[in-house]
């Protein structure tokens, strides 16, 4: 998903939403040839499904089903690495846990 602020301006996040496939940071300054630049690879990501990914910023927010919500950081764009998470426990009912 394009940044609509411009904050990083060129980039999209592409993610897979099947069972196997990393997220990537993708280069579409030039719209006609856009590339992979990077991959993102969060420990244990490869074994989840990502979707929805959001651009606000300059950082990602990447949802993975079972892992929660991840923040990323792109200073580095071909070393993109995760700074923050945020994972809803759910209480045995299946509902939202506090």
């Amino acid at each position: 998903m394009a940044d609509p602020t411009g904050s990083a301006s060129g980039l999209m996040v592409k993610a897979h939403e099947t069972s196997v496939g990393l997220p990537a940071i993708c280069d579409i300054t030039e719209p006609a040839n856009p590339f992979d630049l990077s991959l993102l690879d969060i420990a244990g990501s490869n074994t989840d499904i990502v979707h929805g990914p959001k651009l606000r910023g300059s950082r990602p927010l990447l949802s993975w089903l079972s892992r929660g919500t991840f923040a990323v950081d792109l200073a580095h764009r071909e070393h993109p690495h995760d700074v923050g998470q945020f994972y809803e426990q759910r209480s045995p009912s299946g509902g939202a846990g506090r």
